[in-house]
C-alpha cells in the first residue's frame, strides 16, 4: 500500500496508533493532509479528541480503512468530524498475504473488487448459496511466496458486472469465521 502511495506522489506521515491525538491533528493540519489509511479503531480516539474541542478535519476528502471493519456507525460518527463530502473505502488484506481486494464507489458493504495482478483468489468447500472458503496466492512474493493461503474468511463471487465499470472479480465476504478448524491468517475488512 505504501509503495503504491509513494508513486502517487503522497507525502506518507507513519503516525499508525498515536497514544496523543493531538499530535496526530496538528500534524495533519499542518501538512494539509487530505487522505488517510488508518484502521478504524485507530482513527476512534482522534475523532473522540476533535469531539471533545470542537474541531474537524475539513482537509481530507478521502479515507480509506484496513485492519478490521468499518462498520456504518462508526462512519456516520467520523463523518461529523471531516469534510463533509468525505468519501470512505476500504481494502480487504491479509497480514500473511498482503491487499486482497479494494472498493470502488458502487460496492457495498463487505463487497470487494480482487487485485488479479497480485492474487489468485479461490473458493473452497463451495455450499450450496455459492459460499466457500477464501483461498488465495500471492503473486508477487517472490522470495517468500504464499501459495493457496487460507484467509479464514468465507467469501460469494459476485457474478454480474459492476456498475463502476471496473472488470475485476468481485467478491462479498460472509460474517462470521470460516467452517473449517484449519483455517489460518486474519484478514482486514
Amino acid at each position: 500500500m505504501y509503495l503504491a502511495l509513494a508513486e502517487t506522489g503522497c507525502c506518507t506521515l507513519p503516525l499508525g496508533k498515536s497514544e496523543d491525538p493531538d499530535s496526530v491533528i496538528d500534524l495533519v493540519t499542518r501538512f494539509d493532509a487530505n487522505v488517510l489509511l488508518v484502521m478504524p479503531s485507530n482513527l476512534g480516539p482522534v475523532i473522540t479528541r476533535l469531539e471533545e474541542t470542537g474541531r474537524r478535519l475539513e482537509s481530507i476528502r478521502l479515507a480509506v480503512t484496513d485492519g478490521e471493519p468499518l462498520y456504518p456507525s462508526d462512519e456516520a460518527r467520523f463523518r461529523k468530524s471531516l469534510e463533509d463530502a468525505t468519501v470512505f473505502r476500504s481494502v480487504f488484506q491479509t497480514s500473511d498475504t498482503g491487499t486482497i481486494g479494494y472498493q470502488c464507489g458502487s460496492c457495498g458493504p463487505g463487497e470487494f473488487h480482487l487485485h488479479e495482478e497480485l492474487q489468485l483468489a479461490e473458493l473452497v468447500d463451495v455450499d450450496a448459496d455459492g459460499t466457500g472458503q477464501l483461498i488465495t496466492t500471492n503473486l508477487e512474493r517472490h522470495l517468500t511466496p504464499v501459495v493457496r493461503q487460507r484467509t479464514g474468511d468465507l467469501a460469494r463471487a459476485l457474478r454480474q458486472p459492476c456498475p463502476c465499470g471496473d472488470t475485476a472479480p468481485r467478491i462479498r465476504l460472509a460474517d462470521g469465521p470460516a467452517r473449517s478448524s484449519s483455517s489460518e491468517g486474519r484478514s482486514s475488512r
